[in-house]
This record gives structure tokens, C-alpha cells and sequence, in this order.
């Protein structure tokens, strides 16, 4: 069985990155695994990737003077990708005219989406001979109304939608009014091998970027 994971830029920095080498990189033991980046704006991945999964990108968006692509496509707004989708803006012409026969290409296999703007892409525009599985990595109250409808309408046509908490799921089933497959699957973490702590010291280490959405207020 082939794997495919689509993802906006897996040559940046980031959680859903992260945990999808991860995942991949663990099914890559039985499967062949292959993760797509729709686009790139740097020559090599940031984070390592296991050397059995395949990487693959779409569109080559890095300056012009580095092998990046001239075309005036990459001016005009995207017209596949949601315009609620926060990465959004990252998306273009350029982006869709390579994404959309990407789409139309799969025809067997697993294919697993892992933002809003590509799982509504996958719904819309993949055969229905794929297994196509839908990721949130957020949680619903991230999302403005439009995307809320967008997934009302379109993620049924998924088999399957999955979310990192029994809450959210519970949401998407409300919102999908159980007209499909929603599971609760946390994002993984690879096994650490070193001592666990005793946690008997009243010291506590987090690391992440100071936005909202991290909670630190909710930590402390």
C-alpha cells in the first residue's frame, strides 16, 4: 500500500511537520510512504525525514536566482485553496496548476491531508477510488464560519476525519451531523529513550512560540 501525505511546506519548521514525519516515518516499516509539499521556498527540509520516505514537492517557490519559478502565475491569488485557510496567502495560480492534476493523478493508496485548505481540495477534487483522510491538527474554534461550512458541506465526502481530542472530534460529528467517520487520533511523539523524570522537582520546561493559541497562560 502507498501512503501519501499532503502537506503545505514540508521544508519549513513546525508541529504539523514534525508529527508528520513522524507518522510517516514509522509507517514507512511496512508501507511505502511518500510526503508531497505543494510547495518549498528553501532548497532542503529543515527537520529529518526518515530516508525511506520519499519527499516530493509540487511547485518551486524560491527566489528566481535559486532555481525558483518565473512564472507570473505566482502573483495571482489561489482559486483551489480556501481563502479562510491561514496559510492561504501562500497559495497561488502557480500552487493550483500544479496541485490540481497532483489531485487528479491518485487513484490508489491512502491520501491524508493535513490542513483545512488541502482536506477540502482532497473532498473536491480526488477520486473516490483513494482512501482520503482528512487531519486537523487544530481545533474547531480556530476557524472563521466560511471554513466551518466549507467542512459542513465537503468532509463527509471524506473517509475519515481525524482530530487530536475527544472534544473536537465530538464537534466535527455535531457539524458533520454524522454523515461521516470522525476519530480522536493525539499527535505522536517519539520514544524517549533517556530516564523519565521522578517529578519530584517543582520545575516545569515548555518551549514554544508566545502567541495565544500556545496557552502558556493555561500552563502557569
Amino acid at each position: 500500500m502507498i501512503i501519501r501525505f499532503l502537506i503545505a511546506d514540508a521544508y519549513s519548521v513546525g508541529g504539523t511537520i514534525r508529527t508528520t514525519f513522524a507518522t510517516a516515518s514509522q509507517l514507512a516499516r511496512d508501507h511505502e510512504v511518500e510526503v508531497v509539499s505543494v510547495y518549498r521556498f528553501v532548497e532542503r527540509p529543515a527537520l529529518e525525514l526518515d530516508p525511506r520516505v520519499r519527499l516530493r514537492c509540487l511547485t518551486d517557490l524560491r527566489p528566481v536566482e535559486r532555481g525558483g519559478s518565473r512564472s507570473p502565475l505566482r502573483d495571482s491569488p489561489s482559486r483551489v485553496i480556501h481563502d479562510e485557510d491561514v496559510r492561504y496567502p501562500r497559495f497561488n495560480l502557480l500552487t493550483d496548476a500544479t496541485l490540481l492534476p497532483f489531485l487528479a493523478s491518485v487513484r490508489d493508496g491512502v491520501l491524508i491531508g493535513t490542513r483545512p485548505g488541502l482536506n477540502l481540495a482532497i473532498a473536491q477534487h480526488v477520486s473516490e477510488q483513494v482512501i482520503r483522510i482528512g487531519q486537523d491538527h487544530m481545533h474547531l474554534g480556530a476557524y472563521g464560519e466560511g471554513l466551518l461550512n466549507g467542512f459542513a458541506e465537503h468532509y463527509p465526502q471524506l473517509d475519515a476525519v481525524t482530530a487530536l481530542t475527544e472534544e473536537t472530534a465530538d464537534g466535527y460529528r455535531e457539524l458533520m451531523g454524522q454523515r461521516g467517520r470522525v476519530v480522536c487520533i493525539p499527535n505522536p511523539a517519539p520514544a524517549d529513550p533517556g530516564q523519565r523524570p521522578a517529578l519530584d522537582a517543582p520545575v516545569v520546561v515548555a518551549a514554544g512560540s508566545l502567541t495565544r493559541r500556545k496557552g502558556f497562560d493555561r500552563l502557569l
